[in-house]
């Protein structure tokens, strides 16, 4: 295949091609050319719009179901036909190649004179390239599409955001924002391909495919919030308890007289501090730190609010608890 190689595509079957890249905005489209491959020239003589294939914002993939579909249409063109290449769209992200579009072209077009155009609705440019002797070459120079173009600039991808989302009101924050990330695609692909041209294509082309996945994020999400400008997130509310009412009613506690009163306390059984008995105390055992009950003295056991004389309050003394008066010492509570 020598330099002047040529592609024939007449005006019907560019038709075809255009109207289905000008029908959708928001995920690539794309097809199958057919016809014949000659020595040094490719002839375009039908489309077939690819069915049961998956768009998205940047990448367009032919399922089996697609390649199924387009062997039974070739049955009817006539001897000869053969496959020659396909096409895509790529809405407002101008002509040139993706990754996974070089990977199509170079794994299911590889053969010398297999074609490809892109064409960009948004912007109205479009171009071809082609296989030559296992690489992928362009084919002259983009072009302005027969078609009007949707957008606003042929080269402006931030301008041309309101068609891209199918003419929605998008804000001013959004647009500026948009701006940035396309000016500086725009500066990417510039510095892809000098590099390409110098040989350093390996990390300008990583390059390339990240920041059209960071663009196609932002997209994405604009298309999902009806083209408005990104909300900030908000912080998640933290679910607090309901507190309780100030007159709920408070759940008794059991007192350390309670609790020790239910065990049956004994004389020498260990208690702990602070816990009390009618008619025993809780002591701490002499040069430790372990408390055991003890009987009261006769002087605690008898204490009684001040009253008269005259009074039934004044003759606590005579009592039973004040019988129990042989408390014992404190070496027999050591050694219980």
């Amino acid at each position: 295949m020598s330099n002047n190689f040529n592609i024939k595509c007449g005006p019907q079957q560019m038709k075809l091609i255009e109207e289905h890249c000008f029908s959708e905005t928001e995920v690539e489209v794309g097809g199958f050319l057919v016809g014949l491959v000659g020595e040094n020239e490719t002839l375009v003589s039908n489309v077939f719009p690819a069915q049961h294939s998956v768009g998205a914002s940047t990448q367009l993939t032919f399922t089996h179901e697609s390649w199924n579909a387009l062997y039974e249409q070739l049955k009817n063109e006539p001897e000869g036909t053969t496959l020659v290449g396909w096409y895509h769209s790529h809405p407002n992200f101008g002509v040139f190649l993706s990754e996974h579009d070089k990977f199509i072209q170079s794994n299911f077009f590889k053969q010398d004179g297999n074609v490809t155009i892109v064409v960009d609705p948004i912007k109205g440019r479009k171009g071809w390239f082609y296989s030559k002797k296992g690489k992928i070459e362009k084919f002259k120079h983009e072009v302005d599409t027969d078609r009007p173009r949707l957008g606003v600039s042929a080269t402006d991808s931030a301008a041309n955001i309101g068609a891209k989302l199918g003419g929605g009101v998008v804000s001013l924050k959004t647009v500026i924002a948009i701006s940035a990330v396309m000016s500086l695609l725009s500066f990417v692909l510039g510095w892809t391909t000098t590099s390409l041209t110098s040989g350093g294509g390996g990390a300008s082309q990583a390059a390339v495919s990240d920041l059209t996945a960071r663009v196609a994020k932002i997209e994405q999400y604009l298309v999902q919030n009806g083209a408005g400008a990104p909300k900030v997130a908000t912080k998640p509310k933290i679910e607090v308890a309901p507190k309780a009412p100030a007159t709920a009613p408070s759940v008794p506690k059991t007192s350390p007289t309670s609790k020790a009163t239910a065990v049956k306390i004994a004389v020498g059984q260990p208690c702990k501090k602070g816990q009390t008995d009618k008619a025993l105390e809780c002591k701490r055992v002499p040069s430790t730190k372990k408390y055991v009950w003890s009987t009261k003295t006769a002087e605690k056991l008898n204490q009684t609010p001040a009253s008269s004389s005259g009074s039934a309050g004044a003759t606590p003394l005579a009592t039973p608890l004040a019988t129990p008066l042989s408390t014992p010492s404190p070496t027999s509570t050591q050694t219980k």
